[in-house]
């Protein structure tokens, strides 16, 4: 199996950068750490959470009213000879709106991708899921995996900035 690593950077924490509510649609809904299989795709989210200096090697920049938030999720593509599409990323509060950040994705069959994002939020953003959508898929009735958070205090604490 090959494996390859995906950094996604998602920035823009005021009012207009955010996404608003999802439409109504069919969600699978998971929590957080479990593999969900969404169509053609499996999809875990391994880790997310304040993020420290380590997850920001490039030093993006953060305003001093904002935190970075670290992403870690696992792509596998066991079932098409080759799934070619977008994945996208969502954290929401809520009341469902949030940060939004996609990949466009070609992964061979049998292959695992190995995806780093970082969102930047404001201080006192909460996040409560994270929406995860494929574009093609063939998910069927669903169109989204909606990963639930555990409560902040455990998840997603104010950190330094990194």
């Amino acid at each position: 199996m090959l494996a390859a690593l995906v950094t996604v950077v998602a920035f823009g924490t005021s009012g207009n950068a955010y996404s608003s509510p999802t439409p109504q649609a069919t969600i699978l809904t998971a929590p957080l750490g479990q593999t969900v299989a969404l169509g053609d795709l499996k999809i875990k989210i391994e880790d997310l959470r304040a993020a420290t200096l380590a997850d920001n090697p490039h030093h993006l920049p953060v305003a001093a009213d904002e935190n970075l938030i670290v992403m870690h999720v696992i792509l596998s593509n066991n079932a098409l000879p080759s799934f070619s599409g977008v994945v996208t990323y969502r954290l929401e509060d809520k009341n469902g709106y949030g940060p939004r950040t996609w990949e466009r994705l070609n992964i061979q069959q049998r292959t695992t991708v190995h995806l780093h994002g970082l969102f930047a939020v404001g201080k006192d953003y909460v996040p409560t899921s994270l929406l995860v959508e494929c574009s093609s898929c063939n998910a069927s009735r669903y169109i989204a995996v909606q990963f639930t958070l555990p409560a902040p205090s455990s998840t997603i604490s104010p950190s330094p900035n990194p």
